[in-house]
């Protein structure tokens, strides 16, 4: 009905007459008369497979009735509009971190890139199509907050025009992607002592309690600085070192992080244990 074909589809173009019908069917595309391979002329339908943007244009119709031993032929008919859309080209979706990943509670934000005008986008997770209460969306690009492991999956996208009263989907894009990582829970420090005083002599053993064991890297504070190889021999997630003088008492805490492809996430620090030296 709208008249728009897209390469590859089945055009069908049907003469309607009044009356009895006893002669050939003519059909015409931009006033050339079109070969009958394609006619089927006691169905007075031209049918034909859409190969080619040239076989857009303006196509019209006429009959003819044999009256005796005459030929007459009907008006031609009105025109009737075929037209053959560019092919739709595959739009590219891409995501703001270009690792896809993301740490709960962050944003994130992809983009459906498209080289020609377009009445509507769409996104996708999982081939499945996100809804308005999903993500907030201007032009072509789409925001959302990531919460959970929900959010992660395959985003893809595609994009709409409207030609003639008839939408044209594009096809998909390439997948991307969005890797969520849960939030980092707080570790928890603690002193071999539990009442956090040493003698001088004596060996502090400090343990950074975590919530998970896939931590990359792990690293210990006195007074809000972080302590070095030379103040504090590390095996994981816990340090060791001499008390030598009061100079080592102070607030202590530690803090983990995690890689995860080119990103690195590093948890809160622990909360403060004060270490204490006998006779400061």
């Amino acid at each position: 009905m709208t008249g728009v074909y897209l390469l590859g589809e089945t055009a069908t173009v049907t003469c309607n007459m009044n009356g009895k019908y006893r002669g050939p069917v003519y059909f015409y595309r931009n006033g050339e008369l079109l070969t009958s391979r394609h006619l089927y002329p006691k169905e007075h339908i031209l049918r034909f497979r859409v190969t080619s943007r040239n076989q857009g244009g303006w196509y019209q119709c006429q009959f003819g009735a044999l009256i005796r031993t005459r030929n007459l032929l009907s008006q031609i008919s009105e025109t009737l509009t075929l037209i053959v859309p560019e092919p739709l080209q595959q739009p590219e979706v891409s995501l703001d971190q270009m690792s896809g990943v993301y740490l709960e509670g962050e944003s994130a934000t992809t983009t459906c890139t498209v080289n020609q005008d377009y009445h509507e986008i769409y996104f996708y997770r999982d081939y499945k199509q996100l809804t308005s209460r999903q993500f907030s969306i201007t032009k072509n690009i789409a925001t959302f907050a990531v919460y959970s492991q929900n959010n992660a999956g395959q985003y893809t996208c595609r994009y709409g025009i409207i030609i003639g009263k008839r939408q044209l989907l594009s096809q998909t894009s390439e997948n991307v992607t969005l890797t969520v990582v849960e939030t980092l829970v707080q570790p928890v420090l603690s002193f071999d002592q539990r009442s956090g005083v040493y003698v001088d002599g004596e060996t502090v053993t400090v343990t950074c309690n975590l919530h998970r064991v896939e931590a990359g890297f792990i690293s210990f504070y006195q007074n809000y600085v972080e302590l070095t190889a030379d103040e504090l021999l590390q095996k994981w997630n816990v340090g060791t070192f001499p008390v030598t003088g009061t100079r080592q008492a102070g607030m202590y805490q530690c803090s983990y992080g995690i890689s995860v492809e080119t990103r690195q996430f590093q948890s809160q620090p622990s909360e403060a244990v004060r270490l204490s030296v006998a006779g400061q």
